[in-house]
């Protein structure tokens, strides 16, 4: 069971070699992240700091090449299937940028 703190959490975003030019060159980016923080918050917070990752975002109005993706471990997923957000001191998260599944050839 998690005490209630007042300090941030400390988590760390593995970034593939695909995404780093989006994250100035970072192999991992260190976060400190509010105790109430979910896997949502920690996406919110790299697409605030590195904007070149929107690139990377779908919307309504734009179709992209690859997907954005944060992957939490097994602890992580263990939290989240338990209720709790996901993240604790320590968390390892991991960025990937997915491929788009190939179009079916013509003809």
């Amino acid at each position: 069971m998690r005490m209630p703190t007042s300090h941030p959490l400390n988590v760390t975003v593995v970034v593939p070699p695909t995404l780093r030019g989006a994250m100035d060159g970072r192999k991992q980016v260190q976060l400190g992240v509010p105790p109430h923080a979910d896997v949502g918050d920690v996406l919110e917070t790299l697409l605030k700091l590195y904007p070149k990752l929107m690139h990377h975002v779908a919307s309504d109005r734009k179709v992209v090449t690859s997907t954005l993706t944060l992957f939490l471990g097994e602890q992580g997923a263990f939290e989240l299937a338990s209720r709790r957000t996901g993240l604790r001191e320590g968390t390892r998260l991991y960025l990937s940028a997915g491929l788009p599944k190939p179009k079916a050839p013509r003809g």
